[in-house]
């Protein structure tokens, strides 16, 4: 039965909405259980995309690749067994008209109502699972969607810190099907058993950052992300620019001071929001040794910014900066 017009345009809507709301599930540790489990009901939605879906999802591999390495965050290495879990449960999102880390049992295409239990499903030995969701536009180009999902998870601070910063060592990434607006990527970042798991492990005094030095293509504005990073305003309305996220090594206390960001052809300062840390973070989200900056609107497209901050690293001062290019989005 074809889908009604008013229907079509009601789709429509709820994608745009969610296209940069995002989901976060927290870092999900493997145990023993036991209970009832619903048997998964096999579903197999016909992607509508204008490349392959391979060469899409390896697009979006090589861009995840690359720009954790660039920054100094490691690169993780392909799983087939998280690629397969990761594209089970982007068919589940669009078979059932959902954007949810948790699946209902009983519905098409369900293989288990958490990550951890779907990682576990197709046979991952899983310790440690982090996902995370994002939409992609398949309309006006539906070429470089994966890449375009991607981007919007990198562009919006908790997402940045699970995608980028994680010391998760093994990742799986697919491209769900489309109804013609949008189209899912769903990224699992895993640790089998045995497996190290936490931030990365840096020298005592290194402070990251996500864009870092030479980053381009960044997105000029990002949208709603949830938890929300600014309570009480409506980023799908009101977006401002990609966050900057810092990361420093793991069991050190990370503090931040102004950041200023500057528009590099024309030397306009562009203003910056007071930046977030465990220490003030409304989500408690943050671990004591990240923290992020937000730009207060959206930035230009194709532009060269400098960002320059200080803070403190395990009680020790420091001032950082480097430059960025946006992307044309």
């Amino acid at each position: 039965m074809n889908t009604a017009p008013h229907q079509l345009a009601r789709s429509a809507l709820r994608r745009a909405l969610l296209l940069f709301g995002w989901t976060w599930a927290a870092l999900l540790v493997a145990c023993g259980g036991g209970g009832d489990e619903a048997a998964p009901v096999p579903q197999s939605p016909q992607p509508i995309v204008a490349t392959s879906v391979e060469a899409e999802e390896q697009a979006a591999y090589t861009l995840l690749r690359d720009e954790r390495s660039r920054c100094g965050f490691g690169a993780p290495s392909p799983n087939s067994l998280l690629a397969q879990a990761a594209r089970n449960h982007a068919n589940w999102l669009v078979t059932n008209d959902a954007n949810s880390h948790e699946e209902t049992p009983g519905t098409p295409g369900f293989t288990g109502e958490t990550a951890l239990e779907r990682l576990q499903y197709v046979g991952y030995p899983v310790r440690a699972v982090a996902e995370s969701i994002g939409w992609g536009s398949v309309a006006p180009v539906a070429n470089g969607v994966a890449v375009r999902a991607l981007r919007g998870l990198m562009a919006v601070p908790y997402h940045a810190i699970g995608v980028v910063a994680f010391n998760l060592p093994e990742v799986g990434l697919a491209l769900g099907p489309s109804d013609g607006y949008y189209a899912p990527l769903v990224v699992e970042l895993a640790a089998p058993q045995g497996a190290a798991v936490g931030p990365v492990v840096y020298p005592p005094n290194s402070v990251k950052t996500y864009p870092c030095e030479g980053t381009t293509g960044v997105l000029t504005r990002t949208l709603a992300e949830n938890p929300n990073p600014i309570p009480g305003r409506d980023l799908s309305t009101n977006p401002t620019g990609s966050s900057i996220i810092v990361s420093v090594a793991s069991g050190n206390t990370l503090t931040l001071g102004a950041g200023t960001l500057v528009h590099v052809a024309s030397g306009q300062t562009v203003e910056v929001l007071p930046p977030v840390t465990a220490s003030n973070d409304p989500n408690r989200h943050l671990a004591p040794n990240t923290g992020f900056y937000l730009p207060a609107q959206p930035l230009a497209p194709n532009s060269r910014y400098q960002f320059t901050f200080r803070g403190s690293n395990a009680g020790v001062p420091f001032t950082q900066s480097f430059t960025y290019t946006t992307g044309s989005d």
